[in-house]
């Protein structure tokens, strides 16, 4: 699973729920291979081998998934196809891409409009 630890999930385990934080906990729906929490109602399903947990939800636009480091909830995140880990910086970028190329944007022209002003006094000066 690359460079992250993900444990397998058990569905006979307790987990506290991803969503909900300390609140909630989750349980197995009983006749199914689903967890559910019993504060915020939401269901979860295993995937890859049962180590990462995704939401069934129609709420949120993408999927949210999540992997048990053995202790807490480790968010996962799409990324070109791939669930991965992010955080800090990374994460940043990839959820603000447009902001990030604006900012970029707006650097270029103040570059450029010293730059101008600097040959404009140039050539005011000759």
């Amino acid at each position: 699973m690359g460079k992250w630890s993900a444990h397998k999930i058990d569905l006979n385990q307790v987990y506290p729920c991803p969503c909900c934080r300390r609140s909630g906990r989750l349980r197995r729906i009983t006749l199914t291979d689903a967890l559910g929490c019993d504060c915020c109602q939401q269901i979860f399903i295993l995937k890859e081998s049962d180590q990462i947990l995704e939401q069934l939800s129609g709420a949120y636009p993408g999927q949210r998934a999540w992997y048990w480091d053995g202790q807490s909830w480790q968010r996962l995140y799409y990324l070109w196809g791939r669930m991965t880990p992010l955080s800090g910086l990374s994460l940043l970028l990839i959820r603000l891409p447009l902001l990030f190329m604006l900012f970029l944007l707006v650097i270029l022209l103040l570059a450029l409009f010293g730059l101008i002003q600097i040959l404009a006094t140039w050539l005011n000066g000759r």
